[in-house]
């Protein structure tokens, strides 16, 4: 019954899930027989692979893996330091009109636009108009943040672009907006809601990924640049790359591929609030610009050196346009640097959580640090609208990738990143000795408690609770998700998973508590130590109540039906509630998978209403029992009445714990 309960909890959160990843590892998965490689084996001596995969393979691999995987097309670019290797497409852009992908179709990549965010910020920083470590309620004092520890741990820059600022993430229902709503500005969407500028923590000790936050950052760009946001990163990423089929604001949406549901239904493209977060349109061939300047950290000699390139007029200007914002870019024959490499440095890993530092993995100034076959690379993931993508730059292997799906399947993007890793990187077995200089008091059970949503914390609180021990000098940590995994110290309070050469996690003592600090990938959060029956007595409670419910009202309705064939003289009605709550409750279930968008989920529509009315139900006939029990007796002997009565405390317990959480009923629109 854990299966049925974890669904009716996190199904939810399953349409978020691509974003609620936008900061880790995508899982891998090795696909066999992809085929048609060659290896790669890069020499960092002189810049330049030994051998190199032959393109057409790589296309007909991908190709494979998209017919494998169902998915409508793929936009994808390999590239070295010295070259663009491939970038390509394909598959259908519109799979109905059969219109093939190609290098210049259009895709949406989502959380992946953080970084050209995260770029503009540093850029302003490099010109000397920010700091990093400027307080927020200096740099935009009439934004109204809520952070009760502003004397000790004020909300700083840096915090925003690594997550850290306990800022919570989008309520579902700003996740997206009516279909042909114009884009509203940058400053509406920060002022709109001031939940989301409260701190839930002290500010720089935890990581939990808030999309506001880049809004917010998209806004400071505009303040302290003096022209909006996409104006700027035109200036100074798009034009000097060459970048100019890409747009932030989605006004190149005539050449839109569409992406697919699970049922195969293409989607409407839809705008979003958070614009800055998440929206920008680009080409495979633009994206192989972008993650070859970002593998050289921010030089590299460009390949058409010498000849123009000609920027396209828009249709859209914005509205204190006085003159078109467009126009040719200056030719740039030589080499393009915007920011010295040393902050490209501080992009890849974390500095404001908990014990960061000797060169900790996790999510850093706008990229998230990942490992691959023993290869560290940093990149960032994104999904919305069903397009999933995800680009990562190896900087010791001296190569790097990108790829976007038109249909949000796991599955079919776990088969692309193992493809593409395995013919870029040779594979590393990291060495390092175990130190086993473990801090005192270190083993025990631990609580998550960092999160994205307060819709996420019922998850984390049932079902995320760790356990550290100790087994012949090896820290194992293991707990409900997933097998436990071995963690080598490094000293000092420094641990790295077996696959990773650098740092992944931090334990140690902080504000007194034992904690396990970390923002690398699926197995980063903040954990802090308590109790095993603290850390597990909701979840077992859970899990008992229910089997109890569902164990007495099977047995019950089934004597409800024997009682009602023999015509007894007894109080049946007890017999007959629960069964109609279960019905509520699988009736509830059935709805919840066919909610599939973003849309359904945060509109009120027959599907999501039917969800509220339904959660509603389960309780109220929980109260109709209950008083039912007050007119006679069901039961003769005791013992035939105590199973009853316990099947309605266990349902009473399932209630009153969804309400506790905020999800009593469930009304996913205002979540």
């Amino acid at each position: 019954m854990s299966t049925v309960i974890r669904t009716f909890l996190v199904f939810s959160l399953v349409c978020l899930s691509a974003e609620a990843d936008a900061n880790q590892e995508v899982t891998l998965l090795r696909t066999a027989g992809a085929g048609g490689t060659t290896n790669l084996y890069y020499d960092a001596g002189t810049g330049r692979a030994d051998s190199v995969p032959d393109t057409g393979a790589i296309r007909a691999a991908i190709d494979s893996i998209a017919l494998e995987y169902g998915i409508p097309s793929v936009a994808f670019a390999v590239v070295y330091r010295d070259n663009i290797i491939v970038s390509d497409a394909v598959g259908f852009a519109d799979v109905e009109n059969e219109i093939p992908a190609t290098p210049g179709t259009v895709y949406r990549i989502g959380s992946a636009t953080k970084t050209f965010i995260a770029l503009g910020i540093l850029n302003l920083v490099h010109e000397g108009k920010l700091d990093l470590d400027g307080r927020l309620s200096e740099i935009v004092p009439e934004v109204p943040v809520s952070n009760r520890w502003e004397e000790s741990h004020p909300v700083l820059l840096r915090h925003l672009l690594e997550h850290t600022a306990g800022f919570r993430d989008l309520y579902l229902r700003d996740f997206a907006i009516p279909e042909g709503t114009p884009l509203p500005n940058v400053e509406e969407a920060v002022m709109r809601e001031p939940a989301y500028w409260e701190s839930r923590w002290q500010p720089g000790t935890r990581s939990a990924y808030a999309n506001p936050g880049y809004t917010l950052l998209g806004y400071i760009i505009e303040k302290y640049s003096g022209m909006p946001y996409h104006e700027y990163l035109e200036k100074i990423l798009l034009r000097p790359l060459g970048m100019v089929d890409s747009d932030f604001l989605g006004r190149n949406s005539d050449r839109l591929a569409l992406s697919y549901d699970r049922r195969g239904d293409p989607q409407n493209p839809l705008p979003i609030m958070d614009h800055p977060a998440g929206y920008l349109h680009t080409t495979p061939e633009d994206m192989a610009r972008f993650i070859r300047f970002m593998l050289s950290r921010g030089e590299f000699a460009q390949t058409d050196a010498g000849h123009d390139v000609t920027w396209p007029e828009r249709e859209t200007l914005p509205d204190n346009a006085e003159e078109n914002p467009y126009p040719q870019p200056e030719r740039s024959p030589r080499d393009i640097s915007i920011l010295p490499g040393e902050i490209f440095r501080l992009m890849e890993r974390p500095s404001s959580i908990t014990g960061a530092g000797n060169d900790m993995l996790g999510y850093g100034l706008g990229l998230y640090s990942m490992v691959a076959r023993g290869n560290v690379g940093a990149g960032h993931d994104g999904g919305i609208d069903e397009f999933l993508s995800s680009f990562v730059c190896f900087h010791d292997a001296g190569s790097a990738y990108y790829f976007t799906i038109t249909s949000m399947s796991p599955q079919g993007a776990t088969a692309i990143t193992e493809y593409l890793q395995e013919i870029l990187l040779d594979k590393k077995t990291p060495v390092s000795e175990n130190l086993a200089d473990h801090p005192s008091g270190i083993e025990g059970w631990y609580r998550i408690r960092s999160y994205r949503l307060a819709l996420a914390r019922i998850l984390h609180d049932l079902f995320d609770p760790v356990k550290l021990e100790v087994f012949d000098d090896t820290l194992r940590m293991g707990g409900f998700a997933g097998p436990a995994a071995n963690l080598v110290s490094l000293g000092g309070g420094y641990y790295r998973t077996e696959d990773s050469p650098l740092p992944t996690h931090w334990i140690g003592t902080n504000d007194g508590q034992m904690v396990v600090s970390s923002s690398f990938g699926q197995a980063g959060g903040y954990y802090e130590q308590t109790g095993a029956i603290s850390a597990l007595w909701k979840t077992w409670a859970l899990l008992i109540s229910f089997n109890i419910l569902i164990i007495t009202s099977l047995i019950y309705f089934i004597n409800y039906l024997v009682v009602r064939f023999r015509k007894r003289s007894v109080n049946s009605a007890p017999m007959v509630w629960p069964a109609l709550g279960i019905l509520c409750l699988i009736l509830m279930l059935m709805v919840f998978s066919g909610m599939t968008s973003i849309t359904l989920l945060a509109t009120p529509n027959v599907r999501s209403v039917s969800v509220a009315v339904l959660s509603s139900l389960f309780a109220v006939f929980l109260v109709m029992g209950m008083l039912s029990l007050r007119k006679g007796k069901t039961h003769s002997r005791l013992w035939q009445r105590v199973p009853l009565f316990l099947g309605y405390a266990s349902w009473a317990y399932i209630v009153l714990l969804l309400a506790f959480y905020g999800h009593m009923p469930l009304t996913t629109w205002i979540w």
